[in-house]
């Protein structure tokens, strides 16, 4: 009996002890959480922590990139810098040639060369030096003088410049621009310009009509008039053509068109009268080839194709006061 009547004093007394405990435990942790607040913790507060530690990285992550190194667009803050060739053909229009010719044969001016550029906010200054050719072999004939003084000129006169060129841009996009601006250049002038009176001639080497004659008065056998040139004692009537040179003369030794070796007298350049394969004169000796030669274009203008930082293109056109019309185009490499 005492063993049951324990039994069931303690289940009663268990079961509460149990229940107090279980009260208890909710009510010691609701403490201490108080307890860790009022010292400044608070739950979850490191796991927050973490999360704004890793968002902060990855927004660091997802920051602009780096600017594409071969992106063609230009900052009106930056200098850019070109270092390239370029080809310019120069050219005279009929119209503006037979103002102050009779007759004249059309030059051939091709020129090549080095340019640096640099540019800030669509403003280019290019650098240039170049080679530009001025090439003749025909009649010509000024304005005003008789048919007979005729001459046929044989250059290859070139000049040796320096310029520098101040160009505007109006941007189409990134890649195209429109430019356009002048030009100054000056440089030294090499090569010869030779004269001869010449002679109506459609034979063998003639050109626009014409033919040099080899001497005063005597000529090849491929002239149209029997064999000789007019104006010589054996033509009839010639008009004039091939006439004998006048007061102070000097000898020319030269070599015509087909190897022959001739001596002729002549009167020398600037001298009036005729002249025979005769070397003009330079401005400096008193005659009329220049020493130096000039450019100013005005205007310039031109299209520019920038497909990548490193690398632009350009067509040029525009009007040179001393050499006429001119096209071209250029390529360069930036850096």
């Amino acid at each position: 009996m005492t063993r049951t009547f324990f039994a069931s004093s303690l289940t009663p007394v268990g079961l509460g002890a149990l229940l107090a405990l279980a009260a208890y435990t909710p009510t010691a942790s609701a403490q201490d959480s108080a307890g860790a607040e009022e010292l400044g913790y608070r739950p979850n507060e490191g796991a927050n922590l973490l999360l704004d530690d890793q968002a902060g990285a990855e927004d660091e992550a997802e920051s602009p990139s780096a600017v594409d190194p071969t992106d063609p667009h230009e900052e009106d803050s930056k200098d850019y810098y070109f270092l390239g060739a370029f080809y310019r053909h120069s050219f005279i229009p009929s119209f503006m040639i037979d103002l102050f010719t009779q007759e004249a044969t059309r030059a051939r001016n091709p020129g090549f060369g080095l340019e640096f550029t640099m540019r800030k906010a669509g403003f280019s200054i290019i650098t240039s030096l170049f080679y530009q050719r001025f090439a003749v072999d025909g009649p010509f004939l000024a304005n005003g003088d008789p048919p007979a003084q005729v001459e046929f000129i044989e250059s290859d006169l070139f000049t040796v410049m320096g310029g520098v060129d101040f160009m505007w841009s109006t941007p189409i996009n990134d890649m195209f621009s429109f430019e356009y601006g002048m030009g100054v250049g000056l440089g030294v002038v090499g090569g010869d310009l030779v004269r001869t009176e010449a002679y109506p001639d459609d034979g063998p080497g003639s050109v626009d009509g014409f033919s040099p004659c080899v001497g005063p008065g005597t000529g090849p056998g491929a002239a149209p008039n029997g064999g000789v040139q007019p104006g010589s004692p054996a033509s009839a009537g010639g008009g004039g053509y091939c006439d004998a040179p006048s007061g102070s003369t000097q000898s020319v030794d030269y070599t015509d068109r087909d190897g022959g070796r001739h001596t002729v007298r002549t009167n020398i350049d600037g001298q009036r009268g005729a002249q025979y394969h005769i070397k003009a004169r330079r401005w400096t000796n008193g005659g009329s080839v220049p020493n130096v030669w000039f450019r100013l274009s005005l205007p310039h203008i031109a299209l520019r194709f920038k497909p990548i930082h490193q690398f632009q293109m350009r067509v040029d056109g525009g009007f040179d006061i001393f050499s006429g019309f001119f096209v071209g185009g250029a390529l360069a490499y930036g850096f």
